[in-house]
Order: C-alpha cells, then sequence, then structure tokens
C-alpha cells in the first residue's frame, strides 16, 4: 500500500464513526423497547388498580391476580409482537425499496447479442438506437446498406458511432467512431492513456452503451481484459472455462502462451489451485493464464486488451510471435497494445486520441502519409519502458513464495495443509477464549466509568421492579385487612365501643399513601430505564467503533499469507456480517440477557419470600434448563460457524463475478456462473435453516419445562 496504512485506516475509522452514529439512535430506541418490555405490564398494572379505587371499589388478592394475568397475556402480543413487527415493517419498507431501485436499473439488452449460425454462416447483429423486431434491429442507416456487401465475412464494422456510459454523461466516451475490420486481420489500437482504446472494445462488447451509430459484429468473440481475471480454481479451471476440454489444444495453448515451464514449476501441474483472484501467482502469470482463456475458446473475433503489459519483453516477444502472429493468424484479432516495436508486425493500426480515431491505416501507409507518426510513438514508447522497469522489479521477487507448493506424495499443497492448520488453530483458538468473549466485549466500550454505572442502573432497576412488585402486594394484603376489619366493626356495632386503633386510623388517614409510593416507585422505574438505556447505547457503540478498528487495524498489518489462505468473501463476511450482528444483534441480546438474568433472580426472590418451599422445585427446574443448554449450546455453536462458513463462499462468488462480470459476458458463460452461485446459496440456506430449527428445539422444550412447573 506504499505506506499508506494510516490515511487509509483514517478514512476507514471516520467512514465507521458516521455509521455507528446513525446506527446509535435506532439501537437507543430498540432498548427503550426492550427495558419497557418488563416495566410496561407494571405501569398498566398501576393505572388499572388506581383507577379502580378512585372509583370507590376495593382491591383483592384475587381482582390483582386476575388483573395481571391478563396484562401479561396482552403484554406478548402487543409489547413484544407488535413493537417487534412495527420495526419490521420499517426494515422490510426499506429493503424493498433498494431492491426496487436496483430492479429498476437499466437492463443489459439480451436480444443484441453476437451468434453464428449453424451453417457457418455468419449471422448480422447491429447495435444501436433503434425499433428491435422479432429479435433483430429495424437498420435505417443509408450507408450501412451500401457498405452491407464489403461486410459478408467475420469481421466488424463500425458506422458513425458515439457511446457514453451514462445518458447524463456531458462528453461522449467514444466519439464519431467508424472502423471496418476484415476477417484475418490483426488489428494493433495505440494511443496514449485515457485515449479509449479499452472503452472501444467495450462497445463491440456491447458493455458500453451506444447512443448513436452502430456497431456490426460477425461472428463470435473472445476477450481477454486488461486486468486478468482469475477465480479460485485450478489453473486448467480458469483455462478451460465451461469449454469441452480438448486434450491436445489445451497443451498447445499452454505452450504458445509460455506457461509449460510455470506448470512444470507447480506441483500439481495444470491441477494447482490457484487463490482468489490469482494472489498466488504472479502478474506475468495471471495475464498468460487470461490469455490462454481467450484463445482456448473456439472463437472468429479475438479482443486483447493489453495483454503484453504485464510480462517481460522475451515473454511478449513469444506470445505475439506464437500466439497472436502465428496461431491465431487466420483469425480476426484486435490489439490494445503500448509495444510500439510490433506495429510493424499488424495488418492494421488504429491511433486513438481524446475518444475518437485520430488515423487509422497500414504500418506503410501512415509512415508514408503527411501524420507525425514519430511523434505519436515517442510517448508510448516511455509507457512500455516503464512497464518494463516494473515488470523486471517483479520478477526479482521469488515466485516460488507465491505458488501453491505441496509435500511429496501428497496431493495437497502447502496452502492447503497450511490454511487447514491455521483454520484448526483459529478454532481450537476461539474455543479456548470463549469465555473471555463477553469480557472483551465490555472492556472494548473503554470507560469502566459507564460500565460501573450501567451495571449500578440494572441493579437500580431490578430494586424498582422487584420493589415495586413487593409494593403491590403489600397494598393488596393492607386492603384486605382493611376489609377485614370494617367487616369486624359491622358485627361488633352492638358491643361496646373502644376507640379505633393506631393501625385502623393510619389505614383511613393513609389510604392515598400506598398510591403515591408506587406511583414514585414507576416513576424512579421509567427514569432509571431511560438512563441506563442511554449508558448502555453509548457502551455498545464504543465497543463496537473499537472492535472494528482493532479489526481493520489487524487486517492492513497482516501478512500476505493472509489474504492467501483467506477468501475475500470470508473477510467482508467479518465487516459486514459479523459487524452487523455486533451493531445491532449483540448490543439488544446483551441487555435482554442481563434484565433477563436480573429479572429471574429477582422474582425467585419475591417467591422465595412468599413461599419458601417453592425454592426446591425452582431449583430442580433451574437444573434441567441448564442440562439442556448444554445439550444445544455445542450443536448450536458448530451449526452457527458452519452457516459462517458457507456465508463467505456466497460473497466470495458474488465479488469474484462482479469482478470478470465483463469476460463472464463476452464468453456467455452467465449460467454456469448462475449455477455454481445456486449451489452456494443451497448450502449456506441449509445450515441456516438447520440453525433455525435447532432455535425453535431448545425454545419448545425449554417451554415445556416452564408449564410444568407451573402445573
Amino acid at each position: 500500500m506504499y505506506t499508506w496504512e494510516k490515511p487509509f485506516k483514517n478514512l476507514i475509522e471516520y467512514a465507521r464513526k458516521i455509521e455507528a452514529e446513525q446506527i446509535k439512535g435506532a439501537t437507543f430506541i430498540r432498548f427503550l423497547g426492550l427495558s419497557f418490555k418488563i416495566i410496561q405490564s407494571r405501569f398498566q398494572i398501576f393505572i388499572s388498580i388506581l383507577m379502580y379505587i378512585l372509583l370507590g371499589n376495593t382491591i383483592s388478592s384475587e381482582k390483582v391476580y386476575v388483573l395481571i394475568c391478563f396484562f401479561n397475556v396482552l403484554h406478548t402480543s402487543m409489547a413484544v409482537k407488535f413493537s417487534t413487527s412495527l420495526l419490521g415493517i420499517g426494515e422490510i419498507i426499506v429493503l424493498l425499496k433498494r431492491i426496487q431501485h436496483y430492479l429498476l436499473l437499466e437492463e443489459k439488452d439480451h436480444k443484441i447479442q453476437n451468434s453464428y449460425s449453424k451453417s457457418n454462416k455468419p449471422e448480422e447483429h447491429v447495435c444501436r438506437k433503434s425499433l428491435i423486431v422479432d429479435d433483430k434491429i429495424a437498420n435505417n442507416c443509408d450507408d450501412f446498406e451500401k457498405n452491407k456487401e464489403s461486410v459478408t465475412s467475420h469481421g466488424i464494422t463500425i458506422l458513425d458511432t458515439c457511446a457514453k456510459w451514462t445518458d447524463v454523461q456531458t462528453n461522449n466516451t467514444l466519439e464519431n467512431i467508424n472502423l471496418t475490420i476484415n476477417s484475418g486481420n490483426l488489428v494493433a489500437i495505440i494511443g496514449p492513456v485515457g485515449a479509449g482504446k479499452s472503452s472501444l472494445l467495450q462497445a463491440i462488447l456491447r458493455e458500453l452503451p451506444v447512443s448513436n451509430g452502430e456497431i456490426s459484429v460477425r461472428g463470435v468473440i473472445s476477450y481477454a481484459s486488461q486486468e486478468p481475471w482469475i477465480f479460485s480454481g485450478t489453473v486448467q479451471q480458469n483455462i478451460i472455462f465451461g469449454s469441452p476440454m480438448d486434450k491436445e489444444r489445451f497443451e498447445q495453448i499452454i505452450d504458445i502462451c509460455a506457461l509449460k515451464s510455470d506448470l512444470e514449476h507447480f506441483p500439481l501441474g495444470d491441477q494447482t489451485i490457484v487463490g482468489e483472484r490469482g494472489v498466488t501467482l504472479s502478474g506475468g502469470q495471471k495475464a498468460r493464464i487470461n490469455l490462454a482463456r481467450a484463445v482456448y475458446k473456439q472463437a472468429d473475433i479475438y479482443l486483447f486488451d493489453d495483454p503484453l503489459s504485464a510480462v517481460d519483453v522475451r515473454v511478449g516477444k513469444h506470445l505475439f510471435e506464437k500466439c497472436i502472429g502465428s496461431y491465431l493468424k487466420e483469425k480476426t484479432c484486435i490489439i490494445v497494445t503500448h509495444q510500439v516495436h510490433h506495429l510493424s508486425e499488424v495488418d492494421q493500426i488504429v491511433l486513438m486520441d481524446n475518444g475518437k480515431i485520430v488515423i487509422e491505416g497500414s504500418y506503410q501507409d501512415i509512415q508514408t502519409s503527411i501524420f507525425d507518426f514519430a511523434k505519436v510513438l515517442r510517448p508510448l514508447k516511455d509507457i512500455t519502458i516503464e512497464n518494463e522497469i516494473e515488470i523486471n522489479d517483479k520478477n526479482n521477487i521469488n515466485v516460488d513464495e507465491r505458488l501453491i507448493s505441496s509435500q511429496t506424495g501428497s496431493n495437497e499443497s502447502v496452502l492447503s495443509s497450511k490454511f487447514k492448520a491455521l483454520t484448526q488453530k483459529s478454532n481450537e483458538k476461539s474455543k479456548y477464549h470463549s469465555k473471555n468473549v463477553l469480557i472483551s466485549y465490555i472492556t472494548a466500550s473503554g470507560s469502566s466509568y459507564n460500565i460501573f454505572w450501567g451495571l449500578f442502573l440494572c441493579f437500580l432497576t431490578l430494586v424498582l421492579t422487584v420493589g415495586g412488585d413487593y409494593w403491590l402486594s403489600f397494598w393488596v394484603n393492607q386492603e384486605i385487612y382493611k376489609s377485614y376489619n370494617t367487616m369486624n366493626k359491622i358485627e361488633n356495632s352492638t358491643s361496646e365501643s373502644h376507640g379505633p386503633s393506631n393501625l385502623s386510623l393510619w389505614l383511613n388517614n393513609y389510604h392515598e399513601y400506598y398510591v403515591i409510593i408506587y406511583a414514585m416507585l414507576m416513576i424512579l422505574l421509567i427514569v432509571s430505564v431511560v438512563i441506563r438505556s442511554a449508558i448502555f447505547v453509548k457502551i455498545t457503540t464504543k465497543a463496537s467503533i473499537n472492535l472494528h478498528n482493532q479489526m481493520f487495524h489487524s487486517l492492513i498489518r497482516t501478512t500476505m499469507f493472509f489474504f492467501n489462505t483467506n477468501s475475500s468473501g470470508k473477510i467482508m463476511n467479518r465487516f459486514s456480517k459479523d459487524l452487523g450482528a455486533v451493531d445491532e444483534i449483540l448490543p439488544e441480546v446483551f441487555l435482554d440477557t442481563l434484565q433477563v438474568f436480573m429479572f429471574i433472580f429477582g422474582t425467585v426472590f419475591i417467591v422465595g419470600i412468599i413461599n419458601i418451599y417453592l425454592l426446591l422445585p425452582t431449583f430442580i427446574v433451574g437444573i434441567i434448563i441448564y442440562k439442556l443448554r448444554n445439550y444445544y449450546f455445542y450443536t448450536l455453536l458448530s451449526v452457527k460457524k458452519l452457516e459462517a462458513a458457507t456465508r463467505s463462499p456466497v460473497i466470495a462468488h458474488m465479488n469474484t463475478s462482479l469482478q470478470g462480470l465483463t469476460t463472464i459476458r463476452a464468453y456467455k458463460a452467465e449460467h454456469i456462473l448462475t449455477q455454481e452461485f445456486d449451489k452456494h446459496q443451497d448450502l449456506h440456506s441449509s445450515a441456516s435453516h438447520l440453525y433455525s430449527y435447532l432455535n425453535r428445539g431448545l425454545g419448545f422444550r425449554m417451554d415445556n419445562v416452564c408449564i410444568l412447573y407451573l402445573c
């Protein structure tokens, strides 16, 4: 990264800080909703009892018990399910808008594509903005009709073509392009950087939208991109890429693409597995494999986007003479290049600048013209020299360290064995430190002061909750005692009257005392819950930011071996799905677990005060639930790891497909990549559903245990 780690780290941390600020508000709302799940029913009970008393009625234990049961039933459906559904509806609306925006994007016109009839008669397709009738283009250009007779064989004809990537773009990427490439010609497209050479190939491939004019392609196209596209697989799979395996042709391609000596040094030859994006290969090896893939395909027209820039002079000469000049001499070849010393060997030269064709013709015609060709070649020679210096510097690197090597007699590569050892070590390390995960998460918040006040407010919330329940039971008992005393007064009205007792006076004069105390407890409970939620938002947000920064710092400081043994999908999975869980799921689960644990502790404490004999069945139920938890925990953990492991290939496959999208479309291999993606997605869905089923099974069994306890 040319020692740019710190600037890139600062950019990522700044973006992460902005993202965390956006998440903070939603987290606070979720925390409030989670906290109000406990106090909501109590507050409703308080309001109901207060109104009942103000209407002149007397509460009793039977009435309060029915009221509590009624509100607990409503609590699950209204406070929990209803609030969760509202949040879900909001997320679904946002999700559907994003999907809708994606689905409404302009699609590539699949009706306009290259084809070749079974009778070996080339079928003509024209790319332009006009009417499409029966999967063909209605041609309204008289100039094209005039030139139709001269383009009956394999080749390309471009007439008055303008193209740009988007309609809102002011200037055209390609401007007024007129070019005819006949069958069997070797055409070199040259020009300075940014002249539009690669854009011309993109227009031929139907990737660059044509805003005006026509492009006629007659024949099957094969394409080698400027940036080599290598996917995770064997060398052979990268070369044949869905085409039928022809051993003789394959070996011939290996020889003319200068890969024979490389395969001899590979431990498994053409069966050697290359890493994602070819990270185990040198730049020259990737370029030659990319070129071999294009040459291996049976095509009529070959498009090469600067294939010689990543190889040295000797290899470049071999590729041009043996591959392009000899093996493909009967084919139509278009090569974008800065290698000016090969221009005398091509049939046609196209010089481009600023998206326009400056001049085109044979090498001799251009030299004999009034055009100053030598002036144009000088900067191109400088580019060639710079590329050669860079390639020579790269060649000084020990390529053997990049290759996948194997032990003698082993059918697996050293990379595979190292990866397995690394994975096993990582799993063991994860298992060993599993008990310290919670502590690591808490300490990542970086503030013991906030942690202390957060735990204190959790304890205060528990005390206020238990105190409110206890005060309600005390209130009911006093009302029952008051009613009992009133009945005794009526029964003993004929007996000798003694002055009212101190307790009776207290009950009569301080009736509103119970209401005030209970109201104060509820108000304090609400205030403590709000403050606790704010503090926990601060703790979890800080922990999330610090964990992300630590991960990214470790990533940019790690060795290249880490990237060789971990796909980009796996890395992106950590920074997207896993950090998403840290941002949204973990804070809620953390607070919910702490809240439920304290709530259970408070409930058991109240049960022990009311009836100490109930502690024995409570203890037995606790042991059963603990055993169920241990029985399911390790299975759930293994399935969750499996789900995460099967998710990484989905992301990696998507990234790889997007990187090589132009190549995939040029090879008409969309269905192959789609089938491969479906396999990865099906495997991930199976693991994900299995995890959900195990969760439901655990919940079902724990509910049964609780039902037995209540019975």
